[in-house]
């Protein structure tokens, strides 16, 4: 039985194209979604795996737990309504995740 008792935070960044010449601005979008987390099992790299609801998840590449955050490694649809989310720490994710 799931119960999805563990509150993350889906964190994605877009950038605004600015006017022509300027680079334009980056926005930080920060999502709170109710997930199961699950134990690390992938190897030394994985560092935390959560599970979320199919339609909380949008290609978020970063994800915030108790004050720390990680990056996406990969993502794995685990039943029709949930997806599973493995991530590593943020400092040696590639995706070069940082703390917006």
């Amino acid at each position: 039985l799931m119960y999805f008792s563990d509150e993350i935070t889906l964190i994605s960044e877009t950038t605004i194209p600015g006017e022509p010449g300027n680079a334009g601005k980056s926005k930080t979008l920060k999502t709170a979604v109710w997930a199961n987390k699950k134990q690390a099992k992938f190897g030394k790299t994985i560092t935390a795996v959560f599970e979320v609801h199919t339609e909380d998840y949008s290609g978020e590449m970063l994800v915030e737990y108790q004050g720390k955050l990680y990056g996406v490694e990969r993502t794995f649809q685990t039943a029709p309504d949930t997806i599973e989310i493995s991530c590593t720490d943020a400092r040696q994710n590639k995706t070069g995740g940082r703390i917006p």
